[in-house]
């Protein structure tokens, strides 16, 4: 492999700063790991430090040596290396370049191993261990998130200030419908966001029209599992348009007016090139993932929406459903930390609603469903009386927004309008 791919120097470095403040390795232990080191010398002398660190010995020239019996790791080379540093300061600066070194190592012998593994598997496996393995090396170094209590303060008031000036857009990304953005004091980074009905209640609807609104200033990734992206935009504009949605499906009973307010919608949806779809049949968690990962790092991400979470496949087994949805839902809600996205999951609630008298979903609802109740951040339920009563109900019906959970804000009901015909949500004005 080419000398390229390490550098001894920023090793030793790294040892030789450690040796004159052994308090180091606290800063480094989570970042950088012993097989990051490419030279054996510095690997096992980084390992023998770590041992003493574990051990509760000081990490001294002595202790080192007494761990690295047999080897070729002596007292004068340990000298050489604590001499030949002059500040004990930068330390992360040569961590940093261990670390990329490290990756390129990494990175070439998957590469290697994969071309290998083509002469008998397909792409389609390739490819799909690359991305994993891509991905885990690019995290597997990632340092802590810890904070002490003054820079923690130091955030708040920043927080706080920013609020003001903005006039709490830093709170959470709004919709524009005041009577869900106030309870939930908008979507927030960070947080999963749980979305539950029974099917045909309106989820995809509802969703889409979430989706338009939190596009207007924010980027919004929407995975589509249950349907092709061509479905999911013909629904969409069917909203803008004020077109029955079937109607769209049959364009030859479509009037003069009618084509050209579909033109027109048209021209609005592709001005707002804020929102990506992903109609990946049996996507995976990993898929979900790489697709947010990839986004952020190019385009940017801000809010992802997975209709449903019901839907995505698991690359593993897992003995039973309950078991399976926490897994779901656990992960959902990494991502949401991890990439500082808000994630808004669909969930579709069992026949367990349709057997109380009172139909309305509860929380409870939720607690076969592995950890949902306990991932999220938010449960939003929808509800709309005009399921169970389908000969009565207008085009434009009540839809009960039913917040049963909200860590940051206040719960309750908001009520809103839907059309199913047209496919749009409204806000009720009271």
């Amino acid at each position: 492999m080419s000398n390229n791919n390490s550098n001894q120097q920023a090793e030793i470095e790294i040892l030789g700063r450690i040796i004159r403040d052994p308090k180091l390795i606290y800063n480094v232990n989570d970042q950088i790991s012993s097989e990051d080191f490419h030279n054996t010398k510095t690997k096992l002398i980084y390992e023998a430090m770590k041992a003493c660190s574990r051990a509760g010995k000081p990490i001294e020239i002595g202790t080192i040596i007494d761990l690295l019996p047999g080897t070729d790791v002596n007292v004068l080379y340990l000298m050489e290396i604590s001499n030949s540093v002059t500040s004990t300061a930068d330390i992360k600066h040569y961590v940093d370049i261990v670390l990329e070194h490290s990756r390129k190592r990494q990175l070439h012998q998957l590469l290697q191993a994969s071309s290998i593994k083509l002469e008998t598997e397909t792409y389609s496996d390739v490819s799909h261990e690359v991305l994993q393995e891509v991905y885990k090396i690019g995290e597997r170094n990632n340092s802590s998130n810890y904070v002490n209590r003054s820079e923690l303060m130091g955030q708040a008031l920043d927080f706080i200030q920013e609020g003001i000036d903005t006039k709490g857009e830093n709170v959470g990304m709004k919709t524009g419908w005041k009577s869900l953005d106030v309870p939930l004091t908008g979507f927030k980074r960070g947080d999963l966001v749980i979305i539950g009905a029974r099917p045909s209640m309106g989820k995809t609807a509802f969703s889409l029209n979430l989706a338009d609104k939190l596009s207007g200033k924010y980027k919004v990734l929407f995975f589509e599992l249950e349907m092709t992206a061509l479905k999911l935009g013909l629904r969409e504009l069917a909203a803008k348009s004020y077109i029955p949605l079937n109607k769209i499906y049959e364009p030859h009973t479509l009037t003069e007016s009618e084509y050209t307010a579909i033109i027109q919608a048209v021209s609005k949806i592709e001005r707002k090139g804020n929102l990506t779809i992903d109609d990946k049949a049996r996507a995976t968690l990993d898929h979900v993932r790489n697709r947010i990962h990839y986004k952020k790092n190019t385009e940017g991400v801000d809010v992802v929406i997975v209709d449903h979470m019901g839907l995505l496949k698991m690359s593993k087994g897992f003995p039973n459903r309950n078991d399976w949805m926490g897994e779901v839902s656990s992960s959902l809600k990494a991502m949401a930390k991890e990439f500082n996205v808000c994630v808004i999951a669909l969930s579709q609630l069992s026949r367990e609603v349709e057997r109380r008298s009172g139909k309305k979903p509860e929380l409870s609802d939720l607690r076969d469903s592995g950890n949902l109740e306990q991932d999220a951040d938010s449960v939003i339920f929808l509800y709309r009386e005009g399921y169970y009563h389908k000969d009565e109900a207008p085009e434009n019906e009540s839809l009960e927004l039913i917040i049963a959970k909200n860590r940051d804000g206040m719960t309750g009901s908001v009520n809103m309008a839907i059309n199913l015909k047209k496919q749009f949500v409204t806000e009720i004005h009271r």
